[in-house]
């Protein structure tokens, strides 16, 4: 047998468990990525939630205020007429 035949046949020997344990290593790292993935997905919803939730609460602060300058108004527009009757009144 020559050189390059004993090369041949025992390179298969030599890379095959090389091979097997890389792929193994990564196969682990994939697994560790999904994990981390899923949990920036998790992540991702309970954050959105909370905008969703913070956005609701800004939106009725926007409402009840609002409500307080549609009474504050009417309510200047009473005390003025008021102050025109009681002025007409003497």
């Amino acid at each position: 047998m020559s050189t390059i035949d004993d090369i041949r046949q025992g390179l298969p020997d030599f890379v095959a468990p090389e091979l097997r344990a890389t792929t193994a290593r990564r196969d682990a790292i994939d697994r560790r990525f999904q994990a981390v993935d899923r949990r920036f997905e998790d992540l991702t919803i309970v954050i959105q939630a909370r905008f969703d939730s913070v956005n609701t609460r800004i939106d009725s602060l926007g409402m009840e205020i609002a409500q307080v300058k549609d009474l504050l108004d009417f309510d200047r527009r009473h005390t003025r007429l008021e102050f025109k009757q009681s002025q007409v009144a003497q």
